[in-house]
């Protein structure tokens, strides 16, 4: 199973659950980067990427329709 496989058994607000949710990730990695603080590098490519995923699936979601 893909992870698009994964995120299209999801209904469309689970999914723009799984986009704020990462939206608030970035924000709080953003606020450690300028405080200083200890941040994951690699995990703003990765998060970009499931939001992107994400909002392929709802759009695709309500294409269908």
């Amino acid at each position: 199973m893909s992870k698009l496989d994964n995120l299209y058994s999801k209904s469309i607000t689970d999914l723009h659950q799984i986009i704020d949710q990462c939206k608030k990730e970035i924000f709080q990695m953003r606020m450690q980067r300028s405080t200083g603080q200890e941040y994951s590098k690699h995990m703003f490519k990765v998060l970009r990427k499931k939001i992107a995923r994400a909002k392929t699936a709802v759009n695709q979601k309500l294409e269908s329709k």
